[in-house]
């Protein structure tokens, strides 16, 4: 149920921003099925192509989480092909986020944690949308950058939560 609200939750809040060109830019990592999809900053120039990647790269239920599927591995993923080689596309000075969203507590705490503090380290936020009693504070860096997602009514609040983090908040959250 998380993967296809978090889907209308992406839909709607790219859709507040230009993509391509001196625009917005936006890369997916999607580990929630058997195989993952991703793309890279250079890939998607319009908010077409954007909505046809989120649709199909977030299917309708999530697998078991294994070594290959897990939040370490997805911020792995961002912090070797987006941050560390940009040839994808990644505009340097400008600041960067990075939205995942949790069903479950993430097994791997201790590697994602380290991970999202590399990326802050290199001026990325990291925030999170959780399902009822999963708890990622210590991983995105605090309460203040983590909020729930579990309902349908849900879906606008936290498109208003993500602007609001998007457009006021410096690029790095702390890292204790």
């Amino acid at each position: 149920m998380l993967l296809n609200l978090f889907k209308d939750t992406s839909l709607a809040f790219s859709g507040n921003f230009i993509m391509g060109g001196n625009g917005a830019q936006v890369a997916l990592a999607e580990y929630a099925d058997a195989a993952y999809v991703t793309t890279k900053f250079n890939t998607i120039t319009s908010q077409d192509m954007l909505n046809g990647a989120i649709n199909n790269a977030i299917g309708s239920g999530a697998v078991a989480e294994t070594s290959d599927i897990r939040l370490g591995s997805a911020l792995q993923l961002v912090n070797d092909q987006l941050i560390i080689d940009p040839s994808g596309g990644l505009r340097k000075g400008v600041r960067h986020m990075v939205i995942f969203s949790a069903e479950v507590q993430p097994s791997d705490i201790s590697s994602a944690i380290g991970l999202a503090r590399q990326l802050h380290n290199q001026c990325v936020y990291t925030i999170g949308l959780a399902a009822s009693g999963v708890d990622l504070s210590s991983i995105v860096g605090g309460t203040d950058f983590t909020t729930s997602l579990n309902s349908l009514a849900d879906v606008t609040t936290v498109i208003n939560w993500l602007n609001q983090k998007a457009c006021t908040l410096p690029a790095c959250p702390p890292t204790n």
